[in-house]
Order: structure tokens, then C-alpha cells, then sequence
């Protein structure tokens, strides 16, 4: 049985007031896609987007689909931990590819774009928490609220340094897009700092989509 997370997203189309206030002659598109290419930096560079599925294993059955939702694809593998009931996780050996030697303990590792590996020494179902990162994709539509809501200006200064680094358009400003840059950096970076913060304080937010 596996237990997916759902996020609500905000479409990118419905997020470009102040780029358009700013730069009226830019069509919708172009808007959507600078708006596009600042929230996957922003996940890629800060994790900020998370998500939980819990995995129930099955005898003889070892990977598995996370299966992330439209427009979403992962990151990276944040944590890997077996739960039990009313006994604290306990995370598990994580690899970057499959090893090349028996196991006998459990393991795991991640295979791109969406599947999970684990191995347990026990024959019986275990259930496994995984957490991951995750962003927008190169043609997504829409972003995690987290990004559209809570940290919308850092989206913005994202876009912006974007259209000022535009070499031949009018709005062209090297100096703004150093500025906005700077900004957008600071933004995500303080933002990861919060995440991490508000982890380790044991927040986090999860709201399941569907059971397979």
C-alpha cells in the first residue's frame, strides 16, 4: 500500500501582475516561463517544497513509484525511515546508486525520475516514510503555494533578474539584474534556513491524495 501527499499549486498565469506592471510590453508566455525558470531554482537550491508518501512493502517487492504529482518532478531523496507503531522512525541506509553487494540490513536508493528502492531483511510488510524534494517541471503550469504564497516576492526578484539579463531588449540593465540576483539569493537562502529550522522543531505539513 503506498500513501501519497497532495499540495495545492497556483497556476503561473495567475502570478504575473507586478511583472506585468513592470514590463507591459512582455507577452504572457514569456512572463509564465521567467516566472517558471525562478521557481525551479529556488527548489533546486533550497528544498523548500517537500513531500511525504508512506510505503507498506510487499514480500518480494522492491521498488516502488512516488509518483509525484502534474507538474511536479523530484529532487532529491531527503530522508528514508522505517516506522513502526507507537515506536519512534528509524532512518535507514540510503544509497545514490543500487549496490553491487548482498544486503543484509535494510537499504535504499533512488532510481530517476520516480522510483524508490527498498530492501529489507524481514519477510514481512514494513512501512517506510519517505521525504523528498520536488519542484516545478520545464513545462509545469503552476507552482506549490509554498512558492506562490509564502515566498511570492522571492519569485519575483527571481523572474525579474531573469528579464534584466535579456542582452538587446530595452529593459536590458546589468546593474538590475545584479541587483534583483542579489535579492532572489538572499530570498532562498533564507528561506532554507527557515525550513531547516522548522524541521528540526518537528513541523510538517502533509495532507494525503490517494492509497494504492
Amino acid at each position: 500500500m503506498i500513501v501519497y501527499e497532495s499540495h495545492p499549486k497556483t497556476r503561473f498565469d495567475e502570478l504575473t501582475y507586478d511583472l506585468e506592471v513592470d514590463f507591459p510590453d512582455l507577452p504572457l508566455p514569456s512572463l509564465v516561463n521567467y516566472l517558471r525558470r525562478a521557481a525551479i531554482i529556488m527548489c533546486r537550491e533550497s528544498d523548500l517544497v517537500r513531500y511525504k508518501t508512506e510505503i507498506t512493502t510487499q514480500p518480494g517487492v522492491y521498488n516502488y513509484s512516488l509518483d509525484p504529482e502534474d507538474d511536479t518532478e523530484i529532487i532529491a531523496i531527503l530522508n528514508v525511515a522505517k516506522t513502526r507503531h507507537n515506536a519512534p522512525s528509524q532512518a535507514i541506509q540510503r544509497y545514490t546508486v543500487r549496490p553491487e553487494f548482498a544486503f543484509k540490513t535494510d537499504m535504499s536508493w533512488f532510481e530517476a525520475p520516480s522510483t524508490i528502492w527498498l530492501k529489507t531483511a524481514s519477510a514481512k510488510p514494513e512501512r517506510f516514510e519517505i521525504e523528498y524534494s520536488a519542484g516545478p517541471t520545464r513545462t509545469a503550469c503552476s507552482v506549490d503555494n509554498v512558492i506562490a504564497n509564502d515566498y511570492y516576492e522571492t519569485l519575483i526578484n527571481g523572474a525579474k533578474s531573469i528579464i534584466f539579463e535579456l542582452v538587446g531588449k530595452e529593459f536590458f540593465s546589468l546593474s538590475g539584474a545584479q541587483e534583483y540576483r542579489r535579492r532572489f539569493i538572499h530570498g532562498y537562502q533564507t528561506a532554507k534556513v527557515e525550513m531547516m529550522t522548522r524541521n528540526q522543531k518537528g513541523y510538517f505539513r502533509m495532507g494525503y491524495r490517494r492509497v494504492m
